[in-house]
């Protein structure tokens, strides 16, 4: 892992602090947010202004995954601006509810996982599947416990 610089200063005494994962994903997200093409100082002093470390850039190119979305972001052509602020809202709306499906679909996708762990333990266990299908037993509301 790369060394890092805190915003102290770069004097003798300045602390060295490691890029941890946490930081590569935060610097990875500042890269994808940002409106236009990034350069390097934009990131150092954005990575800075979040996380309020700094590091070199040799120390952030050093990551593959920072390195990556540079690239991606510094060769990727400049998406045009939406002229009715309307356009612009619906726009995010609609990336934020592709998101949210995209959320809801793996959220899905793990109760199915845990339907078939449910469906083969039952079986293991043999609970016929009438037994799994009961009603659960009515609760008595006006019964209290003191």
């Amino acid at each position: 892992m790369a060394k890092a610089e805190t915003i102290q200063g770069r004097g003798k005494n300045a602390r060295r602090v490691r890029i941890t994962d946490q930081h590569v994903d935060a610097i990875r997200n500042i890269i994808k947010r940002w409106p236009r093409p990034i350069t390097w100082n934009e990131i150092i002093a954005e990575s800075a202004r979040d996380l309020g470390l700094t590091w070199t850039r040799q120390a952030l190119e050093r990551h593959e995954t920072i390195k990556e979305a540079y690239a991606a972001k510094r060769n990727a052509r400049p998406e045009p601006c939406p002229i009715d602020p309307a356009v612009a809202l619906l726009t995010q709306k609609v990336e934020r509810q592709v998101q949210e499906i995209g959320r809801l679909e793996r959220l899905v996708e793990s109760y199915k996982d845990l339907f078939i762990r449910y469906q083969y333990n039952a079986h293991a266990r043999g609970i016929a599947p009438a037994e799994l299908e009961m009603p659960l037993p009515p609760i008595d509301r006006r019964r209290s416990e003191s």
